[in-house]
């Protein structure tokens, strides 16, 4: 059991990786990886972790009323990780992830604000959203697998 663990936790956190490289890149999730992902959680499966995958919900309804800002393939990511990482470790993953991009908010604002813009708060930043996700999902895994969470 211990050797398809140490399959699974290589494979999920290089998948992780190249997604976030790709994203930066490109702009875009290839379905592939989403599945592979998703495919990978089946290394240890356990029915409880596809809950995970609800997680993805308000990710889906931002995506598809606002399509120009959140991709369908950010929301597929979102949802394969989280299916395999369960509820818990997904709730943590979040909580990772969160300070990042709320901190560059906060600090573009506060540049706003010190260059006296009319409107500080008008933010436009666009950012691929998958590197920041793996900034959480990484640790929550490792977590995870080290018995944690």
């Amino acid at each position: 059991m211990q050797a398809n663990s140490t399959l699974q936790a290589v494979l999920f956190c290089s998948l992780l990786i190249a997604a976030a490289g790709w994203d930066l890149k490109k702009r875009m999730v290839p379905d592939g990886i989403c599945i592979l992902i998703f495919l990978t959680g089946l290394i240890n499966f356990s029915p409880v972790n596809l809950w995970g995958g609800f997680l993805a919900l308000p990710f889906f309804i931002v995506a598809w009323i606002d399509e120009k800002h959140m991709g369908g393939g950010d929301v597929k990511f979102i949802a394969a990780a989280c299916s395999m990482l369960g509820v818990n470790a997904s709730i943590w993953a979040f909580a990772f992830a969160l300070p990042l991009p709320i901190g560059i908010c906060l600090w573009k604002i506060a540049m706003n604000h010190l260059q006296r813009k009319k409107k500080p708060w008008n933010l436009h930043a666009e950012m691929p959203l998958l590197p920041i996700l793996t900034v959480g999902f990484l640790p929550a895994y490792i977590l995870k697998f080290i018995g944690f969470i």
